[in-house]
């Protein structure tokens, strides 16, 4: 009679091991996962993990079982063949709690290819789901990224599908940010699509009324005194989501805005005066802020369209911090990423001498602090070359360059530069390269009454960051 053939025979060692896993053969070790049993191997588990290494080396560990806690049974299973074979399949919905498990147990190959899987696959429409993963692991490369999709996707994703699905807290910490680059509008739309949702999530008949309740602390986040004029009369105003007080304060609110922003481009304007609007004549409200988005412009006098850029002058006599704050508890300021543009560059040198550099890799850094607080957009670079990387205090930056100018790099999100602190610019260039080279750099900038010093163990730094792009 014919023998049956081994089950060795012919595997590779990893389909070996597979199968001593899945039909446990030899085990010496069960691992107690959310109520389940789960049979394995000391010898592989102390290979993969130094974790599971210690545990096993600990005189009062419990050799033969081990609970394995904070994981599904599901999550474990496809952490645990992995282990056993190198092979994972990871997904958009797995990641983050596979990442999770391999953190916790130090599989540092598998972490790399969790973080790597994240940077290649988030996107717009998945973002807000892996956002949610913050709550229970907030892992510094899962937020990074996040917050990157964010900076760089803001519109996309307030239109989504998944930002309706958002917890408050994870929804507060988007649209309360200063930095968020989208118009005011685009938020408030998105807020009402929010409270919708959670109407519905409560089965609550949706109104405008509910919309305001249900919303909670999103609403607050809205800027109604920032909002462009034309759409709050059309939209907001025939909403009933504000009072008719917080209608007349946010129009006079608008009123001045439009004001003290007309008075630096047309002269001789007549401007009508809020002061005739009261919460008692709210109805003649639509009239006032029609009135208002549709003032005729003077022959010859500039509009400028992007008023929020500019320093507020109110010709009423009312100062700039009148204009600024609050409103009805709806905060007044533009917000800072709003103003992409809206930068001052800021030079370090006078002149320069150009040389070549052909296919050669140069890398280079320099160090900076301020004494207080400034935003930065960018940097001016001594480099015009096929590619360049930016590192600003270590993290990698998303950039653009300039059309008219090349050596101005501009990030694609705006940095919050911390007073008092040392902050590092990493560049490195590559291919054909022209560098201007400074004759003569200051090794000290004012910026708005910021100090803004260049320092190396050196001295001053070596001049290839030739400029910062500035605003306050």
């Amino acid at each position: 009679m014919a023998h049956s053939k081994p089950w060795q025979s012919g595997k590779p060692i990893l389909q070996c091991i597979e199968h001593m896993l899945v039909n446990k053969v030899a085990t010496d070790v069960t691992l107690l996962v959310d109520g389940s049993k789960v049979e394995a191997h000391k010898f592989i588990l102390t290979s993969r993990s130094p974790v599971f290494q210690a545990n096993f080396d600990s005189p009062v560990s419990d050799q033969g079982e081990i609970r394995i806690k904070d994981v599904s049974k599901e999550t474990f299973d496809i952490f645990l063949r992995y282990l056993y074979t190198d092979n994972i399949e990871l997904d958009i919905d797995n990641v983050a709690d596979i990442l999770k498990v391999a953190d916790k147990y130090l599989v540092d190959i598998l972490i790399k290819k969790c973080h790597d899987f994240i940077e290649d696959n988030l996107n717009p429409d998945n973002v807000c789901r892996m956002q949610e993963r913050w709550h229970d692991f907030p892992n510094d490369k899962l937020v990074s990224e996040c917050r990157r999709i964010w900076d760089e996707s803001a519109c996309d994703i307030l239109n989504s599908e998944g930002f309706r699905d958002l917890c408050d807290d994870c929804a507060y910490n988007f649209i309360s940010s200063d930095l968020i680059p989208v118009d005011e509008h685009l938020i408030f739309e998105a807020v009402i699509r929010w409270a919708d949702a959670e109407c519905r999530r409560q089965d609550i008949e949706i109104t405008d009324a509910s919309r305001r309740k249900h919303s909670g602390k999103l609403f607050s986040c809205i800027r109604f005194p920032i909002m462009d004029a034309e759409y709050f009369c059309n939209t907001v105003f025939n909403m009933s989501v504000l009072s008719n007080d917080e209608l007349v304060e946010i129009h006079r609110h608008i009123h001045k805005r439009k004001s003290s922003d007309r008075c630096q481009s047309r002269k001789g304007q007549k401007t009508l005066k809020p002061s005739t609007v009261t919460a008692s004549g709210v109805h003649g409200l639509f009239n006032f802020a029609t009135a208002l988005t549709t003032q005729p412009v003077s022959p010859g006098a500039e509009c400028k369209q992007d008023f929020h850029f500019f320093p507020l002058s109110p010709e009423d006599g009312t100062t700039n911090n009148s204009l600024n704050h609050e409103v009805c508890a709806f905060n007044c300021n533009y917000r800072v990423a709003y103003r992409k543009g809206a930068y001052e560059s800021v030079i370090r040198y006078k002149m320069a001498r150009g040389m070549r550099v052909t296919n050669q890799i140069i890398s280079t850094s320099e160090h900076f602090s301020c004494s207080s607080s400034v935003y930065l957009h960018g940097i001016m670079t001594a480099f015009k070359c096929e590619k360049i990387n930016v590192k600003f205090n270590g993290e990698d930056m998303r950039i653009q360059r300039e059309e008219n100018d090349s050596n101005n790099i501009r990030f694609r999100r705006i940095v919050t530069v911390e007073p008092h602190k040392e902050n590092v610019i990493c560049i490195e260039v590559k291919g054909q390269t022209d560098v201007f080279k400074p004759t003569s750099i200051v090794s000290q900038l004012s910026y708005k009454e910021v100090i803004i010093n260049f320092t190396d163990k050196n001295g001053p730094g070596n001049g290839f960051v030739t400029g910062l792009l500035l605003s306050k």
